[in-house]
């Protein structure tokens, strides 16, 4: 009867069996195995978690479980366990494509693609079927830059299923890199036609072209667990006269300080704003009066007492409705720092230069912006004074640097980004790839030359 009762949906009377079942039977396994069932389907989470972990208290040699266990792990970011246990699944039973696909996207995602190259092989290898594991390779060879031949494995997922989104989905992403904007689009489309409600498809959609992309941006945050903000108290639109909202930083550095732009203006909706920002981000943000925000805060501090939330990527679409390149410029600095001179910049009448080379390793597009501080060396025949602003593992590219010295080093005097801002503001131009310190100099009026990939991303038009 509980089976039943389960298979038919009526889950909370089929658990209430279960339960009575497994008191008199408390270490029978598939009694467990349903309980478990029931708490994933009806998206308890941690109840799954604790029924699949007694399960194997009494049974160790289910893959399946193992597997389940896996995914649980992955909705909750808990990677190294969930590649744990796609692992142990794969152990006791390695004729299941699927868990070698489900080990290539943990592996992707903890951006370890030559393990997870060979997962989506491996599931391949034992199912020429498996859709989702040519998409996976795909993925990685975009990333690679390997674009003709992540376009053929997608023209060979087609031809398997062409009714899979996420092959569509690939396919726009690799002809928006390559700068085939119409196909790009023209791809999510066509997945939108097999899947109208995808979240990632309307996500990327958005990302390919500006006008329209705001509110279709919006849909990433519908992207299941992606950032994990609190529906419940997710601004709406709700009238802000005495209430609290919190202004979330949502991706790297160089978005929030891009999307600090719009904040003054949220700011005049009413009620009382706290911004959320990075750690590093906290010294310089803390002395912007014109934010005309009531409280700045990081996760260290972070407090739960709030209204309403809204990330600081949502204030284009979700709050000001941003329709045109006219609102997004301000034609003025939106950060400032008062003039300090440093003892670290000489005091010489030649053009002083502010150079970084480098991004966040970690970033997905980083080997289509970053590049090596040698690339500069063309530009010390010129009569100016070369500082870097890099820090990280990349301003140790200084050291092979030939003539040494030749540009100085300022990273090491650089704790925070108000650091960053102090040394900028004694610059003339700075000059550098696509990272926070590019956007710090813009926000601040400084003069950039900024050096994109092919093709950039969408928001710098």
């Amino acid at each position: 009867m509980a089976i039943n009762l389960h298979q038919q949906g009526f889950f909370e009377k089929a658990e209430e069996i279960y339960l009575q079942l497994l008191e008199r039977h408390p270490e029978e396994k598939e009694i467990i195995y349903f309980l478990a069932l029931i708490a994933i389907e009806t998206n308890n989470n941690l109840i799954a978690t604790n029924w699949l972990q007694q399960y194997l208290s009494v049974d160790q040699k289910n893959s399946d479980v193992y597997y389940l266990l896996g995914n649980l792990f992955k909705e909750g970011k808990h990677f190294d366990k969930a590649i744990q246990a796609c692992q142990q699944a794969i152990a006791i039973d390695a004729s299941r494509p699927e868990y070698y696909n489900n080990l290539g996207n943990l592996l992707y995602a903890t951006f370890d693609d030559t393990r997870a190259y060979k997962a989506f092989e491996k599931a391949i290898i034992l199912d020429p079927n498996c859709t989702e594991a040519y998409c996976g390779l795909a993925r990685i060879l975009l990333n690679m830059g390997e674009f003709e031949t992540a376009i053929s494995i997608c023209q060979k997922a087609l031809r398997i299923n062409p009714n899979y989104f996420g092959i569509y989905d690939n396919l726009g992403n690799i002809f928006r890199e390559i700068g085939h904007l119409d196909k790009s689009i023209s791809f999510f489309k066509k997945g939108l036609e097999v899947s109208s409600e995808n979240s990632s498809l309307y996500a990327n959609l958005g990302m390919t072209y500006l006008k329209k992309g705001w509110p279709l941006f919006e849909w990433r945050l519908e992207i299941k667990g992606k950032y994990g903000e609190n529906e419940l108290s997710k601004w709406k639109g709700e009238n802000l006269n005495k209430k609290t909202i919190l202004l979330c930083y949502e991706e790297g550095l160089g978005d929030t300080l891009q999307f600090l732009r719009f904040v003054p203006r949220f700011v005049q909706l009413g009620g009382k704003v706290a911004l959320q920002c990075q750690p590093n981000l906290k010294p310089l943000l803390l002395q912007q009066k014109r934010l005309k925000v009531d409280n700045i805060l990081d996760e260290l501090d972070f407090s739960p007492n709030y209204d309403f939330t809204l990330s600081l990527l949502s204030l284009p679409a979700a709050a000001l409705h941003v329709t045109s390149k006219e609102e997004i410029i301000i034609g003025r600095p939106y950060i400032e720092v008062l003039y300090t001179p440093t003892p670290h910049i000489k005091n010489t009448q030649n053009l002083k230069v502010g150079l970084v080379w480098a991004g966040n390793p970690s970033h997905r597009n980083d080997k289509f912006r970053s590049i090596s501080v040698h690339s500069f060396a063309c530009l010390l025949d010129l009569p100016c004074d070369f500082y870097s602003l890099q820090v990280g593992e990349p301003a140790r590219d200084l050291r092979s640097f030939v003539p040494p010295n030749s540009i100085v080093d300022l990273g090491e005097h650089i704790d925070n980004f108000l650091d960053t801002a102090h040394f900028i503001q004694n610059l003339d131009l700075v000059i550098g790839v696509d990272t926070s310190v590019i956007h710090l100099a813009g926000a601040m009026g400084k003069p950039v030359w900024l050096l994109l990939s092919a093709n950039s991303d969408w928001r710098w038009g």
